[in-house]
């Protein structure tokens, strides 16, 4: 369906189309092409002459001087109007438009058949990014993660206590970028099993680009025991046999670190789907987000307004609150509960 911009002239009778509002002629037409054409007249309209009814329904209702509708294929409605009523050249514009509206709203085709005549072609400038510089990037020989011991090397293995403090607390190693520009960062404590350090080997090494990317490991490979015993067992007899080992994990710590000749949009799909699957809450992180991380911390600390903080309040042990304190709450000035980090605390 074609719509044909809106013509206009002027032909006032006897003085010769000198005067711009002495008349107006509003010319319509609509070409039915073979395309066009069924799926506009085929369904609610029927026919031609019901969109020839629909148009001299709308044109009649304006103070018109004289309707010309022709042709099965070529559709024109002709106005011509006098001098006085050049006032309202709007209304009869509204009224016009209107009609032909309410055809396509009524078939569905308003959007197809106003819509896409409304176009406005500019000339505009386009600046583009430029991208990062890796001419300073130089790629190991050996770019994938590689294979880690399920159970450590050792003459004989000593059991060893839970000591949950492993897990408790920030990260004192590992918190840091080395060689690297993205990594998956801990937050929060937990033990990594021989099975993740297979999940994350076998997900990274497989969708990495070898030629481009390089991969790291920023934790160490199972070395605390767990015992446990065997089922069926009566209460005592000592400690359980070691039946796994495991690698203790703090908040903040680097667990993979991902670095090459890309960018972040290239990994982070595949560093998120490792992060998920961790045991811990984890996040994708860049140097700059590491950074902007810190900073975050910082700027609460510093520009905190409220004077009761966690550090105030114990300092003056306030209702007594020492006394359910521990030493790892006075160290970390309440920021953690156990595995688990505050946010929020200043």
């Amino acid at each position: 369906m074609m719509f044909r911009r809106l013509q206009s002239r002027t032909c006032f009778p006897g003085s010769g189309c000198d005067r711009l509002n002495a008349a107006y002629a509003l010319v319509v037409k609509f070409f039915l092409f073979s395309t066009g054409c069924v799926s506009f007249i085929s369904g609610s309209c029927g026919s031609t002459h019901f969109l020839q009814a629909t148009l001299l329904k709308a044109c009649l209702q304006l103070p018109l001087l004289f309707l010309i509708v022709y042709g099965p294929h070529e559709v024109t409605v002709r106005v011509c109007l006098y001098p006085f009523i050049s006032l309202i050249m709007v209304s009869i514009v509204k009224a016009a438009v209107g009609g032909l509206m309410d055809v396509c709203r009524a078939n569905n085709h308003l959007r197809g058949f106003l819509h896409n005549h409304l176009k406005i072609f500019a000339a505009g400038i386009k600046t583009y990014e430029i991208p990062p510089d890796y001419s300073n990037v130089v790629l190991p020989a050996k770019p994938k993660l590689k294979f880690l011991n399920k159970v450590p090397n050792l003459k004989k293995a000593k059991k060893e206590m839970k000591k949950l403090r492993d897990i408790q607390g920030p990260a004192k190693a590992a918190n840091a970028f080395t060689v690297g520009q993205y990594a998956i960062v801990a937050m929060g404590g937990g033990y990594l099993h021989w099975g993740h350090f297979e999940m994350m080997r076998l997900t990274i090494n497989r969708k990495m680009d070898a030629r481009t990317t390089f991969a790291r490991w920023r934790v160490n490979a199972p070395y605390k025991p767990v015992t446990r015993k065997g089922l069926g067992q009566r209460m005592g007899g000592g400690k359980g046999a070691i039946d796994h080992y495991v690698t203790p994990v703090r908040y903040g710590r680097l667990i993979v670190e991902l670095g090459g000749k890309v960018e972040l949009g290239e990994v982070e799909s595949v560093l998120t789907e490792v992060a998920k699957k961790l045991p811990f809450p984890a996040k994708v992180m860049s140097r700059e987000d590491l950074e902007a991380l810190k900073k975050v911390h910082a700027d609460m600390e510093q520009n905190n307004q409220n004077p009761w903080t966690f550090k105030q309040i114990v300092q003056g042990n306030m209702l007594g609150i020492r006394k359910v304190l521990s030493p790892f709450d006075l160290h970390n000035h309440g920021r953690f509960t156990g595995k688990f980090h505050l946010p929020g605390r200043v």
